[in-house]
């Protein structure tokens, strides 16, 4: 299991807890998906199974990738401050 903490702002670290929500969605309601979800606010925990291939783990890991930057641009376009998908993050 690893997690993932969504924020609108990294200075104030104000929780993105409309983002997670419809980040969460997009990557459930995606019936390929071999990610399960769990979260709150503005945490998304991601469980892999055990027996997941590489494959897909790809396709997972795709799947959120791209529900992340859907719900960035999304975003983006009102006053929140993702920043832009593939960002390097220090």
């Amino acid at each position: 299991m690893c997690a993932v903490e969504l924020v609108r702002d990294t200075e104030t670290r104000e929780p993105a807890d409309k983002e997670t929500k419809r980040s969460r969605s997009i990557v459930t309601n995606t019936a390929s998906s071999p990610l399960r979800l769990g979260h709150t606010a503005m945490l998304m925990r991601i469980l892999v199974p055990l027996t997941v291939t590489d494959e897909q783990f790809h396709e997972g890991l795709a799947i959120l990738e791209a529900a992340l930057a859907s719900v960035t641009a999304a975003s983006s376009k009102s006053t929140s401050r993702f920043p832009p998908a593939g960002a390097d993050h220090a």
